[in-house]
């Protein structure tokens, strides 16, 4: 029996796959210091702190300092975006998910590797708790560890009163949300590919399945059900 999903944000149900990405670059830009979306990728689904500390160790430029301004100036953009910019929106498709699986009794958690604030921002302008859809969410600073850990989805584990990972399902569009969902033991760990990273880097992650429309996550979590008869 599946008793809950959790769901990555930005990119699995936030329409915004380069979002992040585009965010960094202008960030790291403010301070003189040029990066790509492919530098970029390495803050993606992790901490943003430990992402910001991984680009400046590989551009031979660490500083806690300049990691405290970079994170600020992160921050600023995306929480602009987010609050602001006419083109955030939820993946097509997410909200008739959400809804299909609360038909179901199961349990929707979200987990991300923004902060509190930011996906507070995000919640709010798309207003998903409003509608009932949200069982939980956690961010990345509500927990002692960020991704690939599994630290996330046992807060959530918690706070929906399971206990076995075997009853839990991860959906994510990087191979960190797949590594975190493997290794939580989570009976399905199932990727969205949003275009951020190829599909093949989410098989090789070890995702059973990837989808690129999220609707398409209900007959792979009936299949599951009726296998688990």
């Amino acid at each position: 029996m599946i008793r809950l999903v959790v769901f990555d944000m930005a990119g699995t149900t936030v329409d915004d796959a380069f979002s992040v990405h585009d965010a960094m670059i202008r960030a790291f830009d403010q301070y003189g210091l040029t990066i790509d979306r492919e530098t970029a990728s390495q803050a993606i689904a992790v901490p943003k702190p430990v992402g910001i500390h991984r680009i400046l160790t590989l551009l031979g430029q660490e500083s806690p300092y300049l990691e405290t301004l970079l994170l600020t100036a992160f921050k600023s953009h995306m929480r602009n975006y987010y609050a602001n910019d006419p083109g955030v929106q939820e993946v097509p498709g997410a909200s008739a998910l959400f809804s299909k699986l609360k038909e179901q009794n199961i349990q929707i958690g979200l987990d991300t590797g923004f902060d509190r604030e930011l996906a507070d921002v995000i919640l709010q302008r798309l207003r998903w708790i409003d509608h009932g859809f949200i069982d939980a969410s956690v961010a990345s600073d509500e927990v002692r560890h960020g991704r690939p850990h599994p630290a996330m989805i046992f807060a959530l584990m918690e706070r929906a009163g399971i206990q076995r990972p075997d009853q839990v399902v991860k959906v994510g569009d990087t191979p960190t949300d797949i590594e975190q969902g493997r290794r939580a033991q989570c009976r399905l760990t199932i990727g969205r590919y949003s275009g951020a990273f190829p599909e093949q880097a989410l098989i090789n992650a070890g995702a059973d399945a990837v989808v690129t429309d999220i609707l398409d996550i209900l007959p792979i979590l009936h299949e599951a059900k009726v296998g688990s008869r």
